[in-house]
């Protein structure tokens, strides 16, 4: 024979405040929905004590029932004191609620857009290291083969009117391009440090002596030819170098990108 399953009786008033007011979290929707019976049952209680008051004078009942009547309007009293004692508590455990769930919402919305700011900086850093490595190594060899230029305008035979054009850098007259981790004007990757006045005066000094219209000319010659073997060998070795550079950034990324996606 099975037995009879009792049903579950449903929490009073005053034990659902007792819970709320204890040491437990309530929720903030639970503290939302306890309000309205309390604020009903202060009504209610108000009302019972004036009942039961005006009956405990009313000198046409007998002197027990207007007793009885005193009792019953000072339970009613007591309770709707009780009630309010009780709203004033609730109320306030609810703002502390409801700040606290804003807190928690607050700190949520803040990890995320912490999280995408680190994104974002991140992906900055990496694409303007690339970006400047592109173009120091563009800006260098225009630099270089204008050099070049100068050189083969300024050793031209005589008689000879053909001169070479030079690679037009005044778009970048005003280019700076700063040290993502060092912002410093002096730790600029560009423009590159410029020589003093008088490096640049005594640069544009013309020899007096000039090995083309002398013996040496031959010996000339040939050290122009290992200056330019010189020059090339350095700008082979300066791209190599950049190149190996940027393929081990580029895989050290890709590990790192890599172990954090590993769970």
């Amino acid at each position: 024979m099975s037995e009879r399953l009792e049903r579950p009786t449903r929490p009073t008033l005053d034990q659902r405040i007792s819970q709320a007011l204890g040491n437990g979290k309530v929720a903030v929707d639970d503290l939302q929905q306890l309000l309205p019976p309390i604020e009903d049952g202060i009504w209610q209680s108000d009302q019972i004590a004036e009942q039961e008051r005006a009956r405990s004078l009313d000198p046409s009942v007998s002197p027990s029932d207007a007793e009885q009547a005193a009792q019953r309007a000072g339970v009613a009293m007591l309770k709707c004191q009780r009630y309010t004692t009780a709203l004033v508590r609730l109320r306030t455990r609810l703002a502390e609620a409801l700040q606290a769930d804003y807190a928690d919402k607050w700190h949520a919305d803040a990890d995320k857009v912490d999280r995408l700011t680190n994104d974002v900086a991140e992906k900055l850093a990496r694409s303007y290291r690339e970006c400047t490595e592109l173009m120091l190594a563009a800006l260098h060899a225009a630099e270089d083969a204008n050099k070049e230029v100068d050189r083969i305008n300024g050793s031209a035979p005589d008689n000879e009117h053909r001169r070479l054009s030079r690679v037009d850098l005044d778009w970048a007259k005003n280019l700076v391009l700063p040290n993502f981790h060092h912002p410093a004007p002096d730790h600029n990757l560009w423009p590159p440090p410029r020589p003093s006045f008088g490096a640049s005066y005594a640069a544009t000094m013309v020899p007096a002596y000039d090995p083309r219209y002398s013996a040496d000319w031959a010996k000339a010659q040939a050290a122009r030819a290992e200056a330019i073997r010189e020059q090339q060998r350095r700008q082979g070795e300066f791209y190599d170098r950049m190149t190996r550079e940027q393929e081990a950034r580029q895989n050290a990324e890709e590990r790192e990108r890599f172990s954090r996606r590993q769970p």
